[in-house]
């Protein structure tokens, strides 16, 4: 179930190849209770990370933790998003400097 979910949602991309259509069509299957919701939602917060949403995203990974505290993928990707947050910090700091 869970491969040919993401199966799925790498063909849609591919073939529509824009996140804001795979971003609603990840929303819909998080209705449907045939799919794995946790899954789901990790790949909608991969989708808002890609668009730089990251607060929306930080959502999708933390909901994702608390379910599966172990989850690397939505630590690597927390991480990920604090580590851009402070080089975004750094460059606005130096850019003050000048």
């Amino acid at each position: 179930e869970i491969s040919s979910v993401l199966t799925y949602l790498v063909i849609l991309y591919d073939h529509f190849n824009d996140l804001d259509t795979l971003l609603n069509r990840v929303n819909e299957l998080l209705l449907d209770s045939n799919y794995d919701y946790y899954i789901l939602l990790f790949k909608k917060g991969n989708i808002l990370y890609l668009q730089n949403k990251y607060d929306d995203a930080l959502e999708c990974f933390n909901e994702v933790l608390e379910n599966d505290p172990d989850n690397s993928g939505a630590k690597f990707y927390k991480k990920r998003i604090s580590e851009k947050r402070n080089k975004t910090k750094l460059k606005e700091i130096i850019n003050d400097l000048e």
